[in-house]
């Protein structure tokens, strides 16, 4: 029992966690709203519409993620990855330079001297990424090539919408994947995608 209550005051003496918050607990099977604290115990409505009661003791002992911070800052992170084909990635001919500029992806000018579709790709995807308005452009945003793997290239696509409820979060961040899904053939770049054994 002194144990529970040493372990409320640290949880509101400490700023950890109010009722209001959303948190997500995972041994504890917690993701939804704190809606009631005392010195023993913390009841979370669950996003499914389950009650959850944890003691204080087990939150302070372990690891919970309050999402607070997110919800108070100046957006919501989205940090996708998606894989590419090694076989595509190649050096840009002529015809495929008209393409782009007739696409509206690149000025003539910019596409002079040797390129690369894929790097050309990741200008093109932070270029766009830049231009919406859905996204936080003082907050972090680039489109990054990570580690290759024996299943492909991997590019994170890493920035901030400036909105966050769950819902419309996840509609825009819907819409701007199925963007870059559907420029990627411009390029001349195949995702990865590993087919069925027959």
């Amino acid at each position: 029992t002194i144990t529970g209550l040493v372990a409320g005051v640290r949880l509101t003496s400490n700023n950890m966690l109010h009722i209001g918050d959303w948190i997500t607990f995972d041994k504890a099977g917690v993701n939804g709203v704190v809606e009631e604290m005392s010195l023993t115990t913390v009841k979370v409505r669950n996003f499914d519409n389950t009650i959850v009661t944890v003691s204080p003791t087990t939150l302070v002992q372990d690891s919970f993620q309050n999402w607070k911070g997110m919800q108070q800052s100046g957006g919501r992170r989205v940090k996708r990855m998606v894989l590419f084909d090694f076989h595509s990635i190649c050096v840009v001919d002529d015809a495929m330079k008209q393409r782009l500029v007739d696409g509206g992806y690149f000025s003539a000018k910019e596409l002079t001297g040797r390129q690369i579709n894929m790097t050309l790709f990741r200008r093109y995807m932070e270029r766009y990424i830049a231009s919406l308005k859905e996204v936080n452009p003082d907050m972090t945003f680039m489109v990054r090539q990570l580690e290759a793997t024996s299943t492909g290239l991997p590019l994170e696509f890493y920035f901030f919408l400036k909105e966050k409820s769950w819902v419309e979060y996840e509609h825009q961040l819907a819409d701007i994947m199925d963007n870059v899904y559907a420029v990627t053939p411009v390029f001349g770049i195949k995702i990865y995608q590993q087919y069925p054994e027959q």
